[in-house]
């Protein structure tokens, strides 16, 4: 009787990690991976996380929004320097054509069933920071997004981080690393340093 019992326990707090673990995966899936994008310019490309997507006039049509690194799309833009006969002088005009952006439908546990792209407007970027944001030409919700960290968020040395890319242009993968350095200066610029979190060209 005692040995039944002790197997009983043993099974319950199994199924107890067992649950646990999945819901830790499955926050895991909801907040990395599903919100990842493939992002295209033509002649090559990158990756991508949805930010937004919300219906904020209330009309029916979700506006999404995805950021990027600049580097993606920067053959996308183009600045054209035209002659204005009015004011005599020459003015500077942007015309960008559109990036593709891929976005991925999963089964339980991560396995990719559906990939389907979408045209998206480059909406402003900041090449010095090497970061662009784009506007999907698609109004239907996306139900999975990215969560922000907030300005002045309390990072610790040795905190494990995601990340996650389209290496090569392969499917959305994702590496792990921790936090090495919280002021790391380079170019008068202030970052936070980790290890082993990115893959060569996930950008």
């Amino acid at each position: 009787m005692k040995a039944f019992a002790t197997f009983f326990i043993f099974l319950l707090l199994t199924s107890f990690s067992f649950a646990a673990d999945k819901d830790a995966i499955d926050m895991k899936l909801e907040r990395i991976l599903y919100p990842s994008v493939r992002v295209t310019n033509g002649q090559g490309g990158g990756s991508g996380t949805v930010v937004y997507s919300e219906d904020r006039e209330k009309k029916g049509e979700f506006q999404t929004f995805v950021i990027t690194n600049h580097h993606v799309v920067d053959n996308l833009i183009h600045i054209e320097k035209q002659w204005d006969n009015l004011t005599q002088s020459y003015k500077y005009l942007e015309k960008n054509d559109t990036a593709d952006v891929e976005l991925f439908s999963y089964a339980n546990g991560g396995k990719t069933i559906t990939k389907s792209a979408v045209k998206a407007e480059i909406i402003a970027y900041v090449a010095d920071e090497d970061i662009a944001l784009l506007r999907l030409n698609h109004p239907f919700k996306i139900e999975y997004t990215a969560k922000i960290l907030p300005a002045g968020k309390f990072l610790r040395l040795f905190q494990e981080i995601y990340a996650i890319g389209c290496p090569l242009l392969l499917d959305p993968t994702f590496t792990k690393g921790e936090i090495t350095d919280l002021d790391n200066i380079i170019d008068n610029k202030s970052y936070v340093g980790d290890r082993k979190s990115t893959r060569l060209n996930s950008s």
